[in-house]
């Protein structure tokens, strides 16, 4: 089992942040990877950030998955992030995990075609965002 759960990347005015994730899974792992991302510090403009994860699980792809941040006037849409200045997302890999999906403004909980679960969600700050996540998580674990 992995449990990865960092402290928070916060994108500081000026930054071109670039994180790239390769997980391989042996077929009875499990995973649980947090991430959380601020944009910007207090009353600044963010900088420039792109992550990407790539899981495979017994060989097999189970999840692809990129965020890129890197043009403000994008990013900052509605379409997009609107008013949100934080990100964040828990994969759930392993057996037993729920097979329903539930979506609303904020928040997004996906399964995969293999054993696993994506949580998404955005906020207006990190506080926020961690209660979000929170509690998808442990309704998704529930």
């Amino acid at each position: 089992h992995l449990d990865y759960a960092p402290e928070p990347t916060v994108a500081a005015a000026g930054c071109h942040h670039r994180a790239v994730a390769r997980i391989t899974l042996a077929e009875d792992a499990t995973l649980r990877w947090y991430e959380e991302l601020i944009l910007g510090r207090h009353k600044e403009q963010p900088g420039r950030h792109t992550s990407r994860f790539d899981v495979t699980l017994n060989g097999v792809p189970l999840l692809r998955h990129e965020l890129r941040l890197d043009d403000p006037a994008v990013y900052g849409s509605r379409a997009v992030l609107g008013d949100a200045r934080a990100i964040g997302s828990i994969l759930l890999v392993g057996p037993n995990l729920p097979r329903t999906s539930h979506t609303d403004e904020d928040l997004s909980v996906l399964p995969l075609a293999g054993p696993g679960v994506l949580i998404t969600a955005t906020a207006p700050n990190s506080a926020v965002l961690r209660h979000r996540l929170e509690q998808a998580e442990k309704s998704t674990t529930s």
